[in-house]
Formats: structure tokens, sequence, C-alpha cells
């Protein structure tokens, strides 16, 4: 299925895909995340920085392929980033690695995303959509274009306090890497109102391989990260074995997670064991 993926619940860090942290592993459990593109939508609701994106579980089918060519997750692929951020007028390294897994998690009636940093889930700044008057936002559109209006990425109310949209600012671009040159590159832009319009961050995603790049523009930024794309590595099965084995010690610890149903084996991944 080609769909819209959805920010169901997440880390506010993990979304901005883990800024101020030195050498940050992601350990990401990335699963269904769809909207479909042609569903009708059955609700919609509003929050301080305008509408939310309309949200019905009902939408969604049971299957937990993501292939939304701007962002797909396919398990067993792992993305390693360098680049720096600015802590403290000091210039850190930075490295983020986000293993795709082939588990999945039901929240608010969807499989979706978990994600841990350093070995740890971040329960201190977590939310999930369906609980505590979080909502739903779109991660990427299915059809992304320049010129279209902004988007939510879901909403939690205080003391979270996300409220953040996205908007496609350019299409076409070129961009090269530590990983390589890509062509026909989409800029996103993020930001909210409480961080007003002077702080923004910018993520730059390829086709058929997902983010490539995330930058900052404005004098507001208080996050000054940048990161490049360095390393695509296709896990082994043992790796792969391996790397879900870790997820699901890490979710024991999991204490907001513990009110969703457990993590479980993907269908497709549980058959292949079985043959």
């Amino acid at each position: 299925m080609n769909m819209s993926l959805v920010e169901s619940g997440t880390t506010k860090a993990g979304i901005r895909f883990c800024q101020g942290r030195m050498a940050l592993v992601a350990l990401m459990i990335f699963i269904g995340l769809g909207l479909s593109s042609g569903g009708a939508l059955a609700q919609k609701s509003k929050a301080a920085d305008g509408a939310l994106e309309a949200f019905d579980h009902n939408n969604f089918d049971s299957s937990a392929t993501v292939d939304n060519k701007w962002f797909p997750l396919q398990p067993g692929t792992q993305l390693v980033y360098k680049g720096f951020t600015q802590e403290d007028e000091k210039r850190v390294p930075a490295r983020v690695v986000q293993t795709v897994t082939d588990l999945t998690k039901v929240v608010n009636g969807v499989r979706l995303v978990e994600i841990y940093e350093d070995g740890d889930f971040k329960g201190s700044s977590a939310w999930i959509a369906g609980m505590d008057g979080s909502s739903p936002g779109i991660m990427m559109k299915v059809d992304p274009r320049p010129g279209t209006p902004s988007y939510s990425q879901g909403y939690a109310p205080p003391p979270f306090n996300w409220t953040d949209r996205a908007t496609v600012e350019k299409a076409g671009q070129k961009v090269c890497v530590a990983a390589g040159c890509y062509k026909d590159v989409l800029v996103i832009v993020e930001g909210s109102k409480g961080e007003g319009p002077d702080a923004q961050q910018l993520k730059y995603y390829a086709p058929g391989v997902g983010y490539i790049k995330v930058g900052w523009r404005g004098k507001g930024e208080k996050l000054r990260e940048t990161l490049e794309l360095a390393e695509i590595v296709k896990l082994t099965p043992d790796a792969l074995a391996k790397a879900r084995a870790e997820a699901l010690e890490i979710e024991k610890r999991a204490y907001l997670y513990g009110r969703t149903p457990p993590a479980e084996l993907m269908k497709s991944a549980t058959n292949a064991k079985a043959q």
C-alpha cells in the first residue's frame, strides 16, 4: 500500500530525530503507520495551532507493510546518521542509528511506532495518541507537493506541548550526503507557533530511502542540529533477531507502553520462521 504515514504516538525528541544527544542510538519498532490516502475520514479535532488531521482507526487495515516511497520502513533496514548538535554554544558530535525491526504494536487501534534512545524508552517526554488528550498527526503524506497547506504532526497537551506542523517546501532537489547523492529529494519544514516562525527544522527525504539529512534555520532555533545519512545496512537474520530481542527487553521497562498491548512479531516474519 502507498500510504500517508501517521504519527500516532511517540516521544518529542524521537520525532525531531533525537535532538541534542551525543552518540545516540535510536532503536525503532517501525510498523504500520498507515492512513489510506483514499479512505473516508470520520473525525476532526482542533488544537491551539489549528486543525488536526482527521483520524479514524477503522480506515487502517491489519497490514504492517509501510511502503510510502518517501519513508519506507522495511524490516531489517538500519540507517546510520552522523552530524553535530549545538549544546550550550558547544558543537557536539552526534550519531544516530535507526533499526527497523519486525515487531508491531497496536496503539490507538493502529499498528505503529516505538522509539528508544540510548537503549531506554524516553518516558519523561512520552505521549501516545488516544491517551490523556493526545491526538495523532501525519508523518509523511502519500503525495507531498509544494504549495499545499501545512499539516499537523500530532497534538499533545501540557506538559508536552506538542503542536508541530509541517510544510512541503521544495521537491525535485539533488542532495549529496556521505552515503551518496540523491535526486528528486523532498524538503519538509517543521515548526510550531510556540517556537515561532524563526525556529524551524528541515528534513530532506529521498524516494525509496527516507530522510537523508536534517538541518535547521532561524535565529530562534534552540537545537541547531545537523545530521546526514552515512550508511545503509541490511541486517542479516541473526542481526535482526538480536535487534528484536533488544527491543522486547526494552519494552519491559517502558512504563507508558505498559498501557498498550505488548509488541508482537509481524505475521510475515512469523510465517518466514515457520518455513
